[in-house]
């Protein structure tokens, strides 16, 4: 069984249907963000749906959520007509795991990240904007490596006693220069990319 504290997955617009191929390139940010958890000693383990699906046939979001003990579940929600790809891959891990946080971002949950909390309860918390402290931030307070709020931490939206709540915190990356988007190791079959 593999095993992460941070188990990422790049869904397709359909990975029931027979669209599987669609948005199989990862958006290169989410590889920087993904390289930074790694950078902060967070073991990192990322699927990509369309290349997955491509190697087997047979292989499918559920099975994989079973077959790999993961403490965070991140996806990302970038294009609009992904919706249905990154909402499946956060309700099938609630089915299965419904203890485990689930965290989606990208530049369609910065536009809906209040609507995506209050009409999907698989999605735990949404980061919006510039992510890359702000992911590190929650990820750390998810595994217990950090005594900050929530409220403290950036770009983020969460339920808070069943409200929705926004961080009271805005940070917007300025530089790239410590940001690895070449990287891709933490990749089951990276060899591909």
């Amino acid at each position: 069984m593999l095993k992460c504290d941070v188990l990422y997955i790049h869904a397709t617009k359909n990975p029931v249907g027979e669209d599987h191929l669609r948005y199989a390139f990862v958006p290169v940010g989410l590889v920087g963000i993904l390289n930074h958890l790694k950078c902060k000693d967070i073991n990192v383990l990322a699927l990509n749906f369309a290349i997955e699906k491509e190697l087997d046939p047979n292989f499918n979001i559920p099975d994989a959520l079973r077959d790999i003990e993961y403490k965070v579940l991140l996806t990302d929600l970038h294009w609009y007509e992904h919706s249905f790809g990154a909402l499946y891959v956060t309700d099938s891990s609630k089915n299965i795991h419904p203890d485990r946080p689930t965290v989606i971002g990208g530049y369609t949950t910065t536009i809906y990240a209040k609507e995506i909390l209050e009409n999907f309860p698989s999605v735990d918390y949404a980061v919006v904007g510039d992510s890359e402290l702000p992911t590190e931030q929650l990820v750390q307070y998810l595994l217990n490596q950090s005594n900050r709020s929530l409220s403290s931490i950036a770009n983020i939206y969460y339920r808070q006693a069943g409200t929705i709540c926004r961080s009271d915190v805005n940070w917007v990356q300025t530089s790239l220069e410590d940001l690895d988007c070449v990287n891709t190791d933490m990749f089951l079959h990276d060899e591909l990319f």
